[in-house]
């Protein structure tokens, strides 16, 4: 997704022509919040709230309409318009915030992060944007100063009923780095006070005029600034976690590389990090520029997407400092530019996360430094560009599967590479160590994350409500790569829809990929209707299976194999019986025999119906590991507060991978809290996620 550009004539300095002038305020707002909060509304609050994080239960936005339909005739001449948002309170940090055109109406009393009213969804959970039609300011937490957006665009196309409605609706967001900080709160249109309240303040008549002198002035500033290019050789790597390696695809024949290490995402960058790049470059103070960045992925992963940029004398338009050098302040980087949309080899993207960033601006004319450190590892990076006007609206190159080479800035001589240094993995289990683990040079490897979920009769909450989107949403925010099912159903009174194929379009709708499954009825009748698992998949099969067991009448096998970074992954997924613990060890018992002929590297999840300690369980671990406990012995195992692991009545659902596997090491595991704000879940049991790496 791209959001506006920044056109050359927003550098100028507008000298307001004779209007008048009217004040709105909001008709509707509310905040919408992610998560666990997802089906939440919160339209009679008194606040507004924004905050960026990557757990998305905890991220907000702020959803805001003015009834201008009512106060502008279609052919009112719209001046300019401003959107003020008075703060009420929050966290420290000075954030950015984006406030985007929305499209489609939304019911106050109704709006959550998933439904714009009681009967229609998002067709983007989180609100849908113009995401061309956006604007930026500076929000701090001090209580009563104002946050104002120049929205004179998004109104004058609102007037005029471009959107299809003539409302002017808002989305305001933080589209920045994760950080608690970055929560802040305004004043919504239940404040007693309605001087605070969302305000839309709108000058009819003629357009501004611009100056001559300041447009004079502005030009030639602009027209001195020309972009710097620079390529990975022009780096200064200290550390060792950096490397410059040759690369005959990347800028001058080499690129500068952090291997995937296996190490977990940072929040912040440090102000003395271990290992980082510095690159010198000499911009023109006062003028904004777009920064760009080429990179690529290991893996074509996202967890292998990100890192942080600082400079040594960067400042917002207003002259105050910002992502320093030596501050725990940075732009974050993510190759991968909004949830969903994929990364193919080297691709170009800015510092803005799902939006346009906004452009970076320099205290002096001097030589100064641009810093990258680590935010994740696993990414290489080629080429740097700062721009003041040709890319200053559009990158230089695709975002993906990207050829284009420009021309360096520099004309001093590029640093050679060297043979890159071995790589180790932080997180893998000695258990699960390739044999090959003494080679001098290790081939950095990719995630697979499998998510695991009985999902209740396909779909099921705990308040009794049948409603797959609600399952498909969680599932879609979990990001996973392979999702395995138990309970699922195909025309039976539980919803009596093909549950396989309506998860299959929801999935897809909601990730923007093609899914592909294979579904094993549970008494073995594999072409009928009924309740059974399956198994949904990013990437085609290379084969499918299914079995029935002998030792129950509705007890089967759904297997899938698929190829992960050049290796044979094969999943299986079963369902325990829920009733006799000895039935369950026969039926443990089986399902391990039956998967003992099938190609490493093996994994086998499902609802256990058995905590760890039981008969059934232990019959797996003589052949498995238990994803979540190897999480567990090397601290990568999360839940959230009061719960250990527990995916029902205690810990029931499993993700196993064979102790003989060659490729598979775990990286981390999961159980979410996929509560409501009035603690109703999708699913009687609760997902567990675990990310593999796969070398």
């Amino acid at each position: 997704m791209r959001i506006a550009a920044l056109g050359a004539a927003a550098l100028l300095t507008a000298v307001p022509a004779v209007s008048a002038q009217t004040t709105l305020r909001s008709a509707k707002d509310s905040t919408i919040r992610g998560g666990s909060y997802a089906y939440t509304n919160f339209g009679s609050e008194p606040i507004l709230e924004t905050r960026q994080s990557d757990d998305q239960t905890y991220v907000r936005r702020a959803a805001v309409m003015f009834d201008t339909d009512a106060s502008f005739p279609a052919s009112t001449s719209i001046g300019s318009a401003q959107l003020v948002l008075t703060v009420k309170g929050g966290n420290d940090e000075a954030r950015t915030l984006t406030a985007c055109a929305m499209p489609i109406s939304f019911d106050e009393d109704a709006v959550t992060w998933v439904q714009r009213n009681s009967s229609a969804y998002w067709s983007t959970a989180g609100g849908d944007i113009v995401s061309s039609d956006c604007s930026y300011a500076t929000v701090t937490a001090s209580s009563g100063s104002r946050v104002t957006f120049d929205v004179t665009t998004q109104v004058q196309k609102a007037v005029a009923g471009t959107y299809g409605t003539r409302y002017a609706r808002f989305l305001v967001a933080d589209y920045g780095g994760s950080s608690r900080d970055s929560y802040k709160q305004y004043y919504s249109n239940n404040a007693s006070d309605s001087s605070v309240q969302p305000a839309l303040i709108v000058s009819t008549g003629s357009s501004s005029s611009t100056s001559s002198s300041s447009s004079s002035s502005s030009t030639s500033s602009s027209s001195s600034a020309s972009n710097i290019v620079l390529w990975a050789g022009d780096g200064r790597v200290a550390g060792s976690s950096w490397q410059l390696v040759a690369d005959s695809s990347a800028a001058g024949g080499s690129k500068l590389w952090n291997p995937d290490r296996g190490t977990g995402k940072l929040s912040y960058p440090s102000s003395s990090p271990s290992s980082y790049v510095d690159f010198t470059f000499t911009p023109v103070a006062g003028v904004p520029y777009r920064l760009w960045i080429r990179a690529k992925a290991d893996g074509n992963d996202y967890t292998n997407d990100s890192f942080f940029v600082q400079f040594s004398a960067s400042v917002t338009s207003g002259g105050s400092a910002q992502y320093r050098i030596g501050t725990t302040s940075g732009e974050v980087y993510s190759l991968e530019s909004c949830s969903g949309v994929g990364e193919s080899e080297w691709g170009w993207e800015d510092t803005e996360y799902c939006g346009d960033a906004a452009p970076i601006y320099f205290s002096s004319s001097s030589a100064q430094t641009l810093r990258i450190q680590q935010r994740e590892d696993g990414i290489s990076v080629d080429q740097i560009v700062l721009s003041p006007s040709t890319y200053l609206t559009s990158p230089p190159g695709s975002q993906q599967n990207d050829t284009r080479i420009l021309s360096r800035t520099s004309t001093s001589s590029l640093t050679q590479p060297t043979a890159p240094a071995p790589v180790s993995s932080t997180s893998s289990s000695s258990s699960s160590t390739s044999s090959s683990s003494s080679t001098t040079t290790t081939t950095s490897g990719t995630t697979l994350r499998v998510l695991q979920w009985n999902i209740h009769h396909g779909g099921y909450g705990t308040d009794g409500v049948y409603d797959p989107n609600r399952v498909a949403t969680w599932m879609a925010s979990f990001h996973p790569d392979v999702v395995l099912v138990n309970e699922i159903e195909k025309y039976t009174s539980w919803g009596n829809q093909d549950q396989p194929e309506v998860y299959k379009n929801l999935l897809q709708q909601k990730t923007g990929k093609t899914w592909y499954y294979i579904f094993a009825q549970e008494f073995g009748q594999w072409s009928s209707n009924g309740k059974g698992n399956a198994i949904f998949s990013t990437v085609p099969f290379n084969y499918t299976d299914r079995y029935e067991l002998v030792h129950n009448y509705d007890r089967s096998i759904a297997e899938g194999s698929i190829t992960w970074n050049g290796r044979t992954i094969t999943l299986i997924s079963t369902h325990l019986d829920p009733y006799d613990q000895s039935l369950r060890l026969t039926q443990a018992t089986e399902v391990t025999s039956w998967a003992s002929k099938e190609p490493e590297n093996r994994i086998i999840t499902g609802d256990m119906n058995a905590w760890p300690d039981q008969s059934s369980i232990a019959q797996y671990d003589n052949y498995y590991y238990d994803s979540w406990a190897v999480a567990a012995a090397n601290g990568t195992a999360y839940a959230f507060s009061g719960n250990s692991g527990e995916t029902k009545n205690g810990r029931i659902d499993y993700i196993f991978y064979s102790r003989n596997n060659s490729n598979l090491s775990v990286k981390s595991s999961q159980v979410y809290d996929t509560r409501d704000s009035n603690g109703v879940m999708p699913s009687d049991h609760r997902p567990v996620l675990t990310t593999f790496y796969v070398r």
